[in-house]
């Protein structure tokens, strides 16, 4: 198996199986093709990065015909 490092704390590593993820991925991607209303939302007091990745993932899941809608707080 192709395992990776993952920094864990201070000077520590931990193996990660990236096969592991690939059932995550699969589980979002089918949560999105099943839905039609998303909402989108960040972390408290986004930043610019967070804003930039939710407006460029919502104009995506408008393209796919979804209707998505953003809350942050």
């Amino acid at each position: 198996m192709n395992y990776r490092l993952k920094y864990f704390k201070a000077g520590q590593y931990k193996l990660i199986n990236p096969d592991r993820f690939k059932n995550n991925s699969r589980r979002i991607i089918n949560l999105i093709s099943e839905s039609k209303k998303i909402i989108l939302t960040t972390h408290i007091n986004p930043d610019g990065d967070a804003l930039g990745s939710e407006l460029a993932f919502y104009d995506y899941l408008k393209q796919m015909g979804k209707k998505p809608v953003i809350i942050n707080h």
